[in-house]
């Protein structure tokens, strides 16, 4: 063979060895499936040994659809009961059909779905979750020692805490309620070490513990926005220790029976909060106030001009008000009624209500106190064209 042909086939073989070699590393050795997805799951429909790239192809398991997902991939799942012990160790990305739909669970004990990263990387991976719940679980709910934003979700009925948090969660528009944790602090959640939480347009409701509903401690941070904890049982609603911060932002803490705030670690500040008729005192401790908040009593240490103390809010009853998570209302003629500050108010309440909304009908659109704004979706809609 001439030496011009023997050069054209071995330039020939290089460049094939090269495609399948990046073949090999896009889609993997043989008999492992291609990375991308998105990925189905169906608990009626679905077999594990589908291609589950499809929804008239899906997996049938959770675990099923893990196992072929690449990181950062989305995995929707359908509607149905998924009773199987889910622990993630990628960015992954779960869509539900609708929180009353896609239920998540561990009725044999256990917690239902662990987040962590088990190779010992200490730089968090990102997994997100709507449009499910988590429930009915033997044990806690969800355990998280990486980065979670929960979108949609409801966190109901375990036999443990809701939500073990040690690591970065936010959570938006869901609803942590019925959790049991006959041990263990923080019935609805507790934040560990340094974990870092963020809620907003959430309800915490019906959780039962001796000691604490939503527990912070540590080093941990949290920032609570438009968050009505009430109707909790026996523990104190929100508790800080060690060194925990925590910031609270047109937040309801109202008719628990067990008392409203027990702040050990001198890190809580309130603004626009109402905190009322809770189990005597409302407060354990004094808090920073940053002005425009409202105690039924005079325990927590609500001092700036703004504050309204020894009062009653005139709250309705926790209810279906209107958007995903249920509100508590201020009444006619609540001192809640634009007795909050603008510059911090949110610029909707969780159930879309416009804020600042003029509550009291004075030509002045100020923010209400609390969660949820005076005045309904409705009247909103409807009332400035019949204005016009």
């Amino acid at each position: 063979m001439k030496p011009k042909h023997l050069s054209l086939l071995l330039g020939l073989f290089t460049l094939t060895t090269i495609l399948l070699l990046s073949l090999w590393v896009l889609f993997g050795k043989a008999g492992t499936a291609v990375a991308g997805g998105p990925w189905y799951v169906n608990a009626s429909t679905g077999s594990d040994s589908n291609s589950c790239l499809s929804a008239g192809s899906p997996c049938a398991t959770i675990n099923g659809a893990l196992g072929k997902a690449a990181p950062g991939d989305t995995i929707n799942i359908a509607a149905g009961t998924y009773d199987e012990t889910i622990s993630i160790d990628q960015a992954v990305n779960f869509v539900g059909a609708g929180a009353g739909q896609t239920i998540l669970t561990k009725s044999s004990g256990g917690t239902a779905v662990t987040i962590q990263d088990g190779n010992g990387n200490l730089t968090q991976f990102l997994v997100t979750m709507q449009d499910l719940a988590i429930q009915d679980s033997a044990g806690g709910g969800l355990l998280t020692l990486e980065a979670a934003e929960l979108t949609n979700v409801v966190i109901q009925n375990n036999n443990g805490q809701g939500i073990y948090n040690a690591g970065t969660i936010t959570i938006t528009n869901s609803s942590i309620r019925n959790n049991v944790s006959a041990t263990s602090s923080g019935a609805a959640i507790i934040n560990f070490d340094i974990a870092r939480m963020t809620m907003f347009d959430v309800t915490i409701s019906g959780n039962v513990n001796d000691n604490s509903i939503v527990h912070v401690q540590n080093n941990a941070h949290a920032t609570l926005t438009n968050v009505t904890i009430s109707g909790n049982y026996t523990g104190t609603a929100l508790v800080t220790s060690g060194s925990a911060i925590v910031t609270t932002t047109n937040v309801t803490i109202a008719n628990n029976t067990g008392n409203g705030l027990e702040d050990y670690s001198g890190g809580v500040a309130m603004q626009n909060t109402a905190i009322a008729n809770n189990e005597t005192p409302n407060c354990w401790t004094t808090v920073t106030s940053l002005g425009n908040n409202l105690e039924s009593a005079n325990t927590c240490g609500f001092n700036q001009p703004s504050d309204i103390v020894s009062t009653d809010p005139q709250l309705e009853p926790l209810g279906s008000n209107g958007g995903a998570v249920q509100t508590q209302l201020p009444a006619s003629g609540s001192p809640l009624i634009d007795a909050g500050h603008n510059d911090v108010c949110p610029a909707t309440d969780p159930r879309g209500v416009i804020r600042p909304f003029d509550g009291d009908d004075n030509g002045s659109k100020i923010c209400d106190i609390g969660a949820a704004e005076y005045g309904s979706i409705i009247n909103q809609l409807f009332l400035p064209m019949i204005v016009k």
